[in-house]
C-alpha cells in the first residue's frame, strides 16, 4: 500500500513520439510525484513506470531502442516492475504488430495487434468515443487488484485507436469491449502490469480512480 503519494515516484516513458502531458497532468492531479525520461538511472529508481503511447507501432518500437529503453523494459517486467502502459504503449507490450509493416515488440505480452478493418464493414474505423468495459473474471492477478472492479463496472472510458491487441492467454485478460461486431481485449491485468487500450488519463474522474486504486494495490 502506497502511504505517502508524494513519495511514490512515476516514470513517464520518453521516446520521442507520445503525448506525455496529459497523463502526467492526470498523475499530478493525484498528487503523485512524475518525473518524464528516458534515463536509465531515473527508470531504475523510480516505483512505477508509466508507458504512454500515440503514434504509429514501428516508430514507437524504433525510438525505444533509440532512447535504450526497449530492453531495459523487458528486464523490469521480468523483475515484476510496476508498469502503466496506455493505448499504443499496450500495443507494443506484445510481440508483434501488423500496422503498415509486421514489426516486433516487446513481446512482455504473448499475442499480436490487429486492424479493426479486418474485422469491421459497418462501423467507422478508427473507434473513438466512450465504451464499456467488461471484466473478465478469470484474470489471474484480479484477485489482488480487486478494488479495480468498483471502477470499472458501469462505468465508460474514452478510446481513440484503429487496432486492437488479441493476446494468446485469457488469463491474462482485464476486461472486454464491444466495438459494433467485435469483441476485443480493452485492458490487460498480469501481476503488477496494468495495461489500457483506453485513456484513463482523458476518462475523468472514472480513469483517475482507476489508476490511483492500481497503484494503491501494489505491495
Amino acid at each position: 500500500m502506497i502511504d505517502t503519494k508524494s513519495k511514490f515516484k512515476i516514470a513517464i516513458i520518453d521516446y520521442n513520439l507520445s503525448n506525455l502531458f496529459s497523463i502526467n497532468n492526470a498523475l499530478s492531479s493525484l498528487n503523485f510525484n512524475t518525473i518524464i525520461t528516458n534515463s536509465k538511472k531515473d527508470i531504475l529508481s523510480s516505483d512505477l513506470i508509466v508507458l504512454p503511447g500515440v503514434g504509429a507501432f514501428n516508430k514507437a518500437i524504433s525510438n525505444l531502442k533509440k532512447t535504450k529503453t526497449f530492453d531495459l523494459l523487458r528486464s523490469l517486467h521480468t523483475h515484476n516492475k510496476p508498469i502503466i502502459s496506455i493505448c499504443l504503449g499496450m500495443q507494443m507490450l506484445f510481440e508483434s504488430s501488423e500496422e503498415f509493416c509486421k514489426t516486433s515488440g516487446l513481446s512482455i505480452i504473448k499475442g499480436d495487434v490487429h486492424s479493426f478493418k479486418k474485422y469491421k464493414h459497418s462501423s467507422i474505423v478508427p473507434h473513438i468515443g466512450w465504451n464499456d468495459l467488461l471484466i473478465n473474471d478469470q484474470n489471474i492477478s484480479i484477485k489482488k487488484f480487486s478494488r479495480l472492479k468498483k471502477h470499472i463496472f458501469n462505468k465508460k472510458f474514452y478510446f481513440i485507436h484503429s487496432f486492437f491487441v488479441k493476446p494468446k492467454y485469457k488469463k491474462d485478460i482485464l476486461t472486454y469491449t464491444k466495438y459494433d461486431d467485435v469483441v476485443f481485449c480493452s485492458s490487460i491485468l498480469k501481476n503488477n502490469l496494468l495495461a489500457c487500450q483506453f485513456h484513463p488519463e482523458k476518462s475523468g474522474n472514472n480513469g483517475l480512480k482507476l489508476i490511483d486504486s492500481f497503484i494503491k494495490s501494489i505491495n
